[in-house]
């Protein structure tokens, strides 16, 4: 059998608790998503409500893209750590999946650092390299 087969196949075998268990895995992702999306839409009403100049509207649609930038590059660690303590518990495997967190958790410290660092030096061209200038970029 084909690999394409195997995996028509599977999917054809697949229940409606496969879907729920799905659903519930996924849940918290997708919300995440939703939630960062409305920050970025509550931060361009206002903008554009309160402020009403098209500068701040554009040094925050230019923000929101450099925040969703480093939300991602947080999530590398974030679904890799999730998907690792996962198979480990799944193993019963406890003390492993404790370490495994314990080392997330530094990771995402140490890259919080980095990315602190490189988003300070670099704060004030990242909005020439957005092509932005004028009062907008000031404001971003």
């Amino acid at each position: 059998m084909k690999t394409p087969d195997l995996i028509a196949d599977r999917l054809r075998s697949l229940t409606h608790a496969d879907d729920t268990l799905l659903w519930k895995l996924a849940m918290p992702v997708i919300a995440q998503s939703f939630l960062g999306m409305l920050v970025g839409w509550s931060d361009m009403f206002l903008a554009g409500q309160i402020l009403r100049e098209e500068e701040y509207i554009a040094a925050s649609v230019v923000s929101n893209y450099l925040l969703w930038f480093v939300e991602s590059l947080g999530g590398v660690i974030y679904f890799g750590s999730m998907a690792v303590v996962a198979r480990l518990l799944g193993a019963g495997d406890r003390e492993r999946a404790n370490h495994a967190v314990a080392q997330s958790l530094l990771m995402a410290g140490a890259l919080g650092a980095v990315l602190m660092g490189v988003v300070w030096i670099l704060a004030d061209d990242a909005a020439r390299w957005m092509q932005l200038d004028g009062p907008s970029a000031e404001h971003v």
